[in-house]
């Protein structure tokens, strides 16, 4: 009985590709109707959230700073919740979020400046997010099935805290890749696709 208590059971399935589809598909729509009711004449607020994504007020080790406190602490948060009854809002939550903000910001861009808009988007989070989301996604997943054994009031085994604290380690290895391709490559490449597009 210790052994099968003491072992992290898979079956729990965390939904995170639907959740993820469902925050984007209202990141898509809610941007067009807020549009039509108030950005088409004060734009400086849509700029406002694409300037969230773009970080071109800072470039190299400043910005890669600000990444550090900003998505590094909110990792470590939402792996520590995994030990806690909060990690399945804290997962689904978040990836409802991930998605909306994404949906957001490439509507808003085409809203703003047409079909050049949505290679401006594109800019602001590529290459991160291809090292973000799938990082996210497996950090998420982890969170969620940890913190549903405390649901069940399974507690915390040895066995099971150690196998979770390791994959989170490498787990944000790859998500710390992500945070150096945003801090030293993106604004290159949102600078010059920015130019070539000529929106600004």
């Amino acid at each position: 009985m210790g052994k099968k208590k003491g072992r992290i059971k898979g079956k729990e399935f965390f939904p995170w590709s639907a959740l993820f589809f469902c925050g984007f598909f209202t990141g898509t729509i809610l941007p067009n109707i807020m549009w039509k009711m108030k950005w088409q004449q004060k734009t400086v607020a849509a700029m406002y959230l694409l300037s969230s994504f773009s970080g071109q007020e800072l470039a190299g080790t400043g910005l890669l700073g600000e990444i550090l406190k900003s998505r590094g602490s909110f990792f470590i948060l939402c792996a520590v919740c995994g030990f806690t009854v909060f990690g399945v809002p804290l997962a689904v939550g978040t990836v409802i979020a991930a998605g909306f903000g994404i949906g957001a910001v490439l509507t808003v861009c085409i809203l703003q400046f047409g079909l050049a808009g949505a290679a401006a988007g594109i800019a602001l989070l590529f290459p991160q997010y291809l090292i973000y989301l799938p990082a996210l996604f497996m950090l998420l997943d982890m969170v969620f099935k940890q913190s549903i054994s405390m649901w069940k009031n399974q507690g915390i085994f040895p066995d099971k805290a150690a196998g979770y604290s390791w994959q989170t380690v490498w787990t944000g290895g790859i998500y710390f890749l992500g945070m150096l391709l945003e801090a030293y490559v993106n604004p290159w490449i949102t600078e010059k696709i920015l130019m070539t597009l000529k929106i600004f």
